[in-house]
């Protein structure tokens, strides 16, 4: 992929965590969408091959391996296009991870291992899974590397600190997002809005937010709103609350003209962050 201009999109679908067969069929789908609409990236929610594990029950029963024929045949069928997938991952050892991967041309490109696993409202991550302990970034091509952040991975700022500083040009979060996930009056649309739009300000990034839509478990309402955002924090494209496929072109182009206006990447001091950190982190 040398291509300058992206054509970078979100596919929102329903939740609908029964059949992890079903599932895999339904990315199919929207893969060949994508590819019919001409798109270059096309991102997933969080944990979208095996619905979002509000319970070990669902976990046990719906994780897959990173190896497995679910990702092979996502790969498979991303052909010249770039697909990013979650999926509760399920490894040899029996350890399990809320994980994502960008796939493309029948191959596994990279798995990402959510990082900041949320225990608050009716959010339990920390019972059901190891949280992963890198970040991680796939080069797109010439210009474009993507970096990939897991629903609340983006709420911890040196996450994004650390993508930034790693060389990523655009970011793509995948989430599972309900009304009533926090609790406590806690707008998650709004909060998102806020946060998504800041953090491509401030890094001068695209950020690509897909999210489940529709009602589980008839009391937990994921709100959809899967949005794109340009380099200057503005919204490109949203969803609604149905079931939707989006895009975006995104020119590199205007990547390095905001990275110029507003250098606060050229400006990032990451060895200012390591001496201080040394200073606080516990001593081995």
């Amino acid at each position: 992929m040398t291509k300058s201009v992206l054509r970078a999109g979100c596919a929102q679908i329903p939740h609908r965590p029964d059949d992890v067969r079903e599932m895999t069929a339904r990315h199919l789908h929207h893969i060949a969408q994508a590819r019919t609409e001409g798109l270059d990236l096309l991102v997933f929610p969080e944990s979208s091959l095996t619905g979002y594990p509000d319970s070990i029950e669902i976990r046990d029963t719906n994780a897959i391996a990173a190896d497995g024929p679910e990702l092979r045949a996502v790969a498979d069928a991303s052909q010249d296009i770039v697909t990013v997938v979650g999926f509760s991952e399920r490894t040899a050892e029996g350890v399990f991870y809320n994980s994502m991967a960008w796939c493309r041309d029948g191959a596994v490109l990279a798995v990402h291992r959510k990082i900041n696993l949320p225990n608050y409202g009716r959010l339990e991550e920390g019972k059901y899974f190891r949280p992963g302990d890198q970040t991680t970034q796939v080069q797109l091509g010439d210009d474009w590397r993507a970096g990939g952040l897991i629903c609340a991975d983006l709420w911890e700022p040196g996450l994004v600190y650390l993508n930034a500083a790693k060389g990523s040009t655009i970011l793509t979060v995948p989430i599972a997002s309900t009304l009533e996930g926090v609790g406590s009056g806690f707008s998650n649309p709004a909060g998102w809005d806020i946060t998504v739009s800041g953090l491509a300000l401030m890094y001068r990034f695209p950020v690509l937010r897909c999210n489940w839509v529709g009602t589980y478990k008839d009391d937990m309402t994921f709100w959809g709103g899967s949005a794109i955002f340009g380099p200057d924090g503005l919204e490109l494209a949203r969803a609604g609350t149905e079931d939707a496929l989006i895009w975006a072109d995104l020119d590199f182009k205007d990547v390095l003209r905001e990275r110029m206006a507003l250098p606060t990447v050229r400006d990032l001091r990451p060895d200012i962050l390591h001496r201080e950190l040394e200073g606080i982190l516990p001593k081995a």
